[in-house]
């Protein structure tokens, strides 16, 4: 009888052993499926298509000062000569029905030939960090060096991201994977793989937000030195990237500090570490231009800007300050806000995202509730004091890029767990809705972003293929990138979502 007792512990054993492996394996591809629909979206639109590119690539091109034939000198301090083709890349913005075909004759345009300005990062608007990187990469093959960089980009997010789900505490990993999955469609797909700043801030943002709580409640001692290099390291891309990632980065602190109080037994050194994280941010800050808008308000409005003044102007911010919200969602249009998208993709992402924060903020206590409603209303008031004190109403100026990371943190913040038990979690509907629904979101959102570009609004393709339409000079059809980074996606929610209920069902180990 003992002989057959031993037996039949056997197979379970390696059962477990085997779905072990299984769920190492998938998770494996889940990375690399992030990557690949990432990668996607590097390539789904043409060079100088993020947000003020003009200003970006120029900046970038002159991030690792003067070089010949890349960025030289100007006729005064803060110009300089850079290639004529940077100017020139953007061509197609504010003109959505055409597509970028007018790119084929003005990147072809000699690489020696440079031009004068003054649009770019030499008056120290933002951080030399984000520029000085991505300038490693430029040179005088334009197309080259911008993939480069966007594929650059999004190698980091996956890679931090697969780094930081593996050192957080276990019932963080949830939270950290639902937070991404939640908020990424569309903006985050489209801004991680750019060569705007506003990509390292969203990448940083919460994996920061979850290392900090991980390392302040019960990280073990074999991780703490991987947690501690991983949050600075997404600490130096948050300020890097722009000055009010400075402002983030204290905020995701504060955040931290409040939740999980590191003062108690052997936690000292842990808020020693969390001090200098949030002066550091407050120096960061105010040494960079941006700080100037807390006094002087942005410094380009024109007298035109809005119709609204005084009181009336406050009201109507007020009112129509959630627009800035859903925009993180889609509401607002993509690149040069020329590329809308429809209800069906910011209506998944804005409902998915209300219902995770309700359903997160079932487990609360005086702490979170504290900590997600000052957040939800700074999420308001920061946006909202720089359109007063500019003297612009919602829509000039203040986009929603800008807020995406509070955005990202409030997420965050209504997930995390409160007690050493992983408390959070979903049901099989639940999980269907919430991460096939984003696969379905992600799948309409980077077909109308690429046919855009390819064939323009005035014109569309659903097989995105036009014979007079923009494309990479690649063998490479534009419907199997299309195709490819879909696929990808839908297996990065599958594996994320399986993961996720994997994660909620298993106790967490207490260091």
């Amino acid at each position: 009888m003992q002989q057959n007792s031993d037996k039949s512990i056997v197979p379970r054993t390696n059962f477990s052993q085997r779905f072990t492996t299984l769920s190492k394996y998938k998770v494996f591809v889940g990375i690399v499926g992030l990557f690949l629909a990432l990668a996607a979206w590097s390539v789904a639109s043409p060079v100088g298509s993020s947000p003020d590119d003009d200003f970006h690539l120029a900046s970038i091109w002159c991030g690792d000062g003067i070089r010949n034939g890349l960025c030289e000198p100007g006729s005064s301090e803060n110009s300089r000569m850079v290639p004529l083709a940077l100017a020139h890349s953007i061509c197609y913005a504010y003109n959505p029905e055409s597509n970028a075909t007018c790119q084929d004759n003005n990147l072809a345009i000699n690489p020696e030939l440079l031009y004068e300005t003054e649009r770019l990062n030499t008056t120290g608007l933002y951080p030399p960090l984000f520029y000085a990187t991505l300038g490693l990469l430029a040179s005088d093959h334009l197309q080259v060096s911008v993939v480069m960089m966007r594929l650059v980009n999004a190698a980091i997010f996956t890679i931090l991201f697969s780094l930081t789900f593996i050192v957080v505490s276990r019932k963080f990993r949830s939270p950290l994977l639902l937070t991404y999955a939640c908020t990424l469609v569309p903006l985050g797909f489209f801004l991680i793989p750019s060569t705007n700043p506003s990509s390292w801030a969203v990448i940083s943002i919460g994996m920061f937000f979850f290392l900090l709580a991980s390392l302040a409640q019960e990280v073990s001692s074999k991780r703490a030195i991987a947690t501690v290099v991983l949050s600075v390291i997404c600490f130096t891309m948050l300020v890097g990237s722009r000055g009010d990632g400075a402002i983030f980065a204290a905020i995701a602190v504060l955040s931290s500090l409040v939740l999980y109080p590191p003062l108690r037994k052997y936690r000292i050194p842990t808020f020693g570490l969390f001090v200098f994280f949030f002066t550091a941010a407050v120096f960061i800050f105010l040494s960079t231009g941006q700080a100037s808008v807390t006094t002087e308000g942005l410094s380009d409005q024109t007298a035109s800007a809005t119709k609204h003044s005084g009181f009336n102007l406050l009201l109507f911010n007020i009112l129509n300050m959630p627009s800035l919200i859903t925009g993180v969602f889609g509401s607002w249009g993509l690149g040069w806000l020329d590329t809308v998208m429809p209800p069906m993709v910011w209506g998944i992402g804005l409902i998915i995202s209300c219902i995770v924060i309700f359903q997160g903020m079932t487990t609360t206590n005086k702490r979170k509730n504290l900590v997600s409603l000052a957040v939800l209303a700074l999420l308001f008031a920061i946006p909202l004091y720089v359109l007063q004190k500019s003297n612009a109403a919602v829509g000039a100026y203040v986009q929603p890029r800008y807020i995406y990371p509070l955005v990202i943190l409030l997420v965050a913040i209504s997930l995390v767990p409160l007690t050493k038990s992983t408390a959070f979690s979903i049901n099989f509907a639940q999980k269907i809705i919430i991460f096939y629904g984003l696969a379905l979101a992600f799948c309409i959102s980077l077909h109308l972003n690429m046919d855009r570009y390819i064939s323009g609004i005035s014109n569309p393709s659903w097989d995105l293929q036009t014979a007079d339409g923009w494309w990479w000079n690649v063998p490479i059809s534009a419907f199997s990138v299309w195709l490819v980074g879909s696929i990808c996606s839908l297996v990065f929610f599958w594996i994320a979502a399986s993961e996720f209920q994997r994660n909620v069902s298993q106790p967490d180990k207490v260091h």
